[in-house]
């Protein structure tokens, strides 16, 4: 199973929030599952090394900028992902 980050908004107190959750996916291509977005808990980088957690916010901030965020409430197993056009988050 591979998976990634996915750019994601949801609605807090009425204020448009986005926030990065981790997605995987079937051998085919298409979303299997993903991480529950729970609201005043963030998800911190890591890593056993600070190369580790280098490595991790860079992946975090290339998919960021790679793909077309989507409404979290409206996520569904099977659903496919858009990337950006130019890759900058600008779309």
């Amino acid at each position: 199973m591979t998976w990634r980050y996915q750019p994601v908004w949801i609605r807090d107190q009425g204020e448009k929030l986005f926030v990065l959750i981790e997605v995987f996916f079937s051998k085919k291509g298409k979303l299997k599952s993903w991480t529950k977005y729970e609201p005043k808990r963030g998800y911190e980088p890591m890593g056993t090394t600070i190369e580790e957690l280098r490595e991790e916010l860079e992946l975090k901030l290339s998919d960021a900028r790679r793909w077309e965020p989507v409404q979290y409430d409206k996520m569904q197993v099977g659903m496919e992902f858009r990337k950006l056009r130019d890759g900058d988050g600008k779309g």
